[in-house]
């Protein structure tokens, strides 16, 4: 692991104690943490900005379109439940059914 020096106001510097005492982490673990996450958000936020712009509204809206306009009743698998109720299907093979 590299060391590095940063510099936190005092405030920063005594909730980053704070939190990491509550956590049972070391300051440095915390920032680690943190570091990760943010890392992982930034990451998050430009992998769906990517995809945003190979996207198609016309194709989307054109597919909502066929859902609305295809007048079959929901799957029963289809129903939102508590995670504890169901496992959800692991795969989309329930809509392979017959129009």
């Amino acid at each position: 692991m590299n060391k590095t020096t940063i510099r936190l106001s005092e405030f920063t510097q005594d909730r980053l104690k704070e939190i990491a005492q509550r956590k049972g982490l070391s300051v440095s673990q915390l920032i680690n943490e943190i570091s990760l996450r943010y890392i992982g958000a930034e990451e998050g936020a430009r992998m769906m900005a990517e995809r945003a712009a190979r996207g198609s509204k016309a194709k989307a809206l054109a597919a909502l379109k066929a859902i609305r306009e295809a007048d079959r009743p929901p799957l029963p698998e289809d129903r939102f439940t508590a995670s504890s109720e169901q496992p959800r299907p692991s795969a989309r093979k329930a809509r392979n059914r017959p129009a």
